[in-house]
C-alpha cells in the first residue's frame, strides 16, 4: 500500500471513531493524530484545526506543548508566519523541554525575519548565543545569524559566518546547509561562477540529506552547462573574429 493510502485509512479511521470518544482527554489524542496524518498530507488547514482541538485538553503537560510546537509548524510550512510565529511563542513560555524551546525560538527568529521584522529575530539569536542553558544547542544558531545578515544586505558577513560554521562544524546537515547557501550567494549576487560550483560540490562530502545532495547537484551540473555554453560561444566569438579579419 502506498504512504497516500496509508494516510487515508489512518484519517478515515481517526474520523470514524472520533464520535464514539467520550473522554475529553481521549477526544483530544484523536484530534492530534489526526491533525498529524493531515500535516503529512500537507493538508495544512485541517491540520491546524485538529492540532487546536486537541491542545486545550491533552492531558499531559508535554503533549500539549508537543501539538503546540506543531501548532506552530503548519502554518509555517503554509508561509502563515505571523501566525506561526504567536503558536512557537506560546510554546517558549509553555515548555518544560530546553530543546524544545530552543528550538521553537530559532523558528521564532526565522518567522520574524520573513515577516521583515529584523530587529526581533537579531534579539532572538543574540539572546540564545549567550545563554548558557543553550550551550550544548548553540551551533546551529551561527547559521540563523548568516541567513539574517545576508536578508539584510549584509553578504559578505553572511558569507563569512557561513564559512566559519563549516570550519569549526562536524559533517551534517547543516553543514551541507551551509556550503549549499554559499554556493547560493557566489551564483546569484557575487557572480562567482567557479566559487559557487566548488561550494555546491562539496556538499556531498559533508554530511548531508540525499535531498539537498541533489539539489546542490542540479545546482552545479547549471553551472556546468551554462560555463561549457561561455565557452562555446567564446570559441565561436573568436572564429567570427579571426574570420572577420582575414576577408
Amino acid at each position: 500500500m502506498s504512504a497516500q493510502g496509508r494516510f487515508d485509512d489512518a484519517a478515515e479511521y481517526l474520523l470514524s471513531a472520533l464520535p464514539r470518544l467520550k473522554k475529553k482527554h481521549e477526544i483530544a489524542e484523536a484530534n492530534r493524530a489526526l491533525g498529524r496524518v493531515y500535516a503529512e498530507r500537507k493538508q495544512w488547514d485541517d491540520a491546524i484545526e485538529q492540532y487546536q482541538l486537541a491542545a486545550p485538553y491533552l492531558a499531559n503537560r508535554d503533549a500539549r506543548s508537543n501539538t503546540l510546537f506543531e501548532l506552530g509548524e503548519a502554518p509555517f510550512k503554509r508561509e502563515s508566519f505571523e501566525e506561526a510565529r504567536r503558536a512557537f511563542q506560546q510554546v517558549i513560555s509553555k515548555t518544560r523541554n530546553p530543546a524544545q524551546s530552543y528550538d521553537a525560538s530559532i523558528y521564532s527568529s526565522r518567522c520574524a525575519l520573513e515577516l521583515g521584522d529584523y530587529e526581533s529575530a537579531e534579539r532572538i539569536l543574540f539572546s540564545l548565543k549567550s545563554d548558557p542553558s543553550f550551550a550544548d544547542l548553540q551551533s546551529s544558531v551561527d547559521l540563523e545569524i548568516a541567513a539574517l545578515a545576508v536578508a539584510t544586505g549584509r553578504l559578505d558577513e553572511g558569507m563569512e559566518c557561513y564559512q566559519k560554521y563549516i570550519n569549526e562544524s562536524e559533517n551534517g546537515e547543516a553543514k551541507g546547509l551551509a556550503y549549499y547557501r554559499l554556493g547560493v550567494i557566489n551564483r546569484d549576487d557575487k557572480l562567482d561562477i567557479a566559487t559557487a560550483k566548488a561550494k555546491f560540490d562539496s556538499v556531498n562530502g559533508a554530511g548531508a540529506s540525499r535531498s539537498l545532495i541533489d539539489s546542490a547537484r542540479a545546482a552545479s551540473d547549471g553551472l556546468s552547462r551554462g560555463l561549457l555554453a561561455f565557452a562555446r560561444m567564446t570559441d565561436l566569438t573568436d572564429s567570427i573574429r579571426e574570420a572577420i579579419s582575414e576577408i
